[in-house]
């Protein structure tokens, strides 16, 4: 297709179980060949490990969904769990401790945080050593995503913005000389997505929900990126124009156990010409190329260290 998606009076769903299982079959056999490359054990496998503060329901579904599927790929999956009483001297100090074990690969903050006491996000996740970063959530790999010429094929970048990409791409649409929304600034999605998609030389417009005539400014864009809801409400058809691709990045779950995203589903449908479901979006999405991520970042320690670092 040259320009956008072909529309039609219902949008067709962008299924993400299917995207997530190639994706999450492509990593295996990097693996496979990575453990044959370097003659390890057959039952060696890199290590994510999950460190969490506090216990919000949310990041628990994230850690349940990425132990589901990790084994299949060849990943193993550790969570370091802390108290909502634990400090940020506490927080950092764990932190330090992952960094320097070698039997972990790759090392995911998991936010919020959800802790009694004041803690700078920013400060625990730049205190990840590059290596273990599988978020790519660092000052600088975020400057990389801005500034740097080329993206190498080993490079980690934020799983949450692949997801999205990975969707859009999906579609078949052309993003260059495009318009694209995010819905909402934030260093998770919103940020990495914006530069990601202006690197497929789509024009980006970035707006917060709380933007004056935001409903009128999104309307113009042929993709929309919902990674916030309209405050409490969700995001309807009046932000978003016929035939547009909208990939909605949100995940709830409430008091009755129903889960939804950023964006009404059921409304806007029938106003896009594809999008993404929640649950079977993006999140699946996220989850596989935070495994590709976690043997990025085997991939990349095993360039600046001697194997023996890699335990069989």
């Amino acid at each position: 297709m040259e320009k956008g998606v072909e529309q039609s009076s219902c949008a067709q769903i962008i299924d993400g179980n299917k995207l997530a299982k190639e994706q999450r079959e492509a990593t295996k056999a990097q693996i496979d060949d990575f453990r044959r490359k370097h003659k390890l054990a057959d039952d060696w496998k890199p290590r994510l490990t999950f460190l969490r503060v506090g216990s919000l329901k949310d990041a628990e579904v994230y850690i349940e969904q990425t132990k589901k599927v990790a084994d299949e790929v060849g990943i193993s999956v550790s969570v370091v769990p802390m108290k909502r009483s634990d400090t940020e001297k506490q927080v950092l100090q764990t932190v330090n401790k992952l960094n320097n074990d070698v039997d972990t690969h790759a090392v995911l903050l998991l936010l919020p945080l959800d802790s009694e006491h004041p803690i700078d996000n920013n400060k625990i996740s730049n205190a990840i050593t590059p290596l273990k970063d599988v978020e790519g959530l660092r000052w600088d790999k975020v400057g990389e995503l801005a500034y740097k010429r080329e993206i190498e094929s080993n490079d980690v970048v934020p799983c949450g913005a692949q997801a999205v990409m990975t969707a859009i791409k999906s579609t078949g649409c052309v993003l260059s000389g495009m318009l694209a929304a995010v819905i909402g600034y934030n260093a998770v999605r919103g940020t990495p997505t914006e530069l990601l998609l202006k690197r497929e030389k789509c024009s980006v417009v970035v707006c917060q929900p709380d933007t004056p005539n935001a409903p009128d400014i999104v309307k113009q864009a042929d993709v929309v990126v919902a990674t916030e809801r309209d405050g409490s409400k969700m995001i309807g058809t009046e932000w978003i124009k016929q035939g547009a691709v909208v990939i909605d990045t949100g995940f709830y779950i409430d008091k009755d156990e129903k889960r939804s995203g950023n964006v009404d589903f059921e409304s806007v449908k029938e106003v896009a010409s594809r999008i993404t479901p929640v649950p079977g979006g993006t999140g699946p999405i996220t989850v596989a190329w935070l495994l590709q991520n976690t043997f990025y970042c085997v991939d990349k320690q095993t360039q600046s260290v001697d194997q023996s670092t890699i335990q069989s």
